[in-house]
């Protein structure tokens, strides 16, 4: 329970519940999640599926916590000689995980933009790989040059309602 976690208050009860919540998802993947954010890359990340969508419900923190609550934060982080041990986990957490990244937000949504091009890319890729093999199947077989002329312009439909007009590339 929240209450009862031990350790220095900085984050409102609301903003509390969200990382505490969270924490369960990312905790594991500090790590990961460290070098993704640091290096801007999502190469190497196992467990970016199970933690960027976590993240997403308590980043950027400019968004998340109050001004007050950024304050304290910033002002705790900001102290070289302060110990984090007294401090409750997700608190600790912001303070040496997210706070000392420069321009957190920004690499955040860069992350999240990286992620987005990999599914459009991965769907765009196996949807031109149908098509190709279905282009491929027809043509490859004797048909009718009315047929191949269907398919070819099925596919150029295809192709264009796809952001894709390159019927050569097929």
């Amino acid at each position: 329970h929240i209450s009862e976690e031990p350790g220095v208050v900085l984050l409102e009860r609301r903003e509390a519940l969200a990382w505490h919540v969270a924490r369960r998802k990312y905790e594991p993947h500090l790590d990961e999640i460290a070098h993704c954010l640091t290096e801007l890359t999502l190469q190497g990340a196992q467990h970016f599926q199970e933690w960027l969508p976590v993240l997403e419900q308590i980043l950027p923190l400019e968004d998340k916590l109050s001004e007050a609550t950024m304050k304290k934060l910033q002002d705790a982080s900001g102290d070289p000689d302060r110990s984090f041990d007294g401090f409750r986990i997700y608190e600790r957490h912001i303070c040496t995980y997210f706070l000392p990244v420069s321009h957190l937000r920004t690499r955040f949504r860069t992350l999240r933009a990286l992620h987005s091009s990999d599914i459009e890319e991965k769907e765009l890729t196996h949807a031109i790989s149908i098509a190709k093999a279905a282009y491929n199947s027809v043509l490859a077989t004797p048909c009718s040059p009315q047929i191949c002329e269907e398919v070819k312009a099925f596919l150029a439909i295809w192709l264009h309602v796809t952001n894709k007009n390159d019927l050569a590339a097929l």
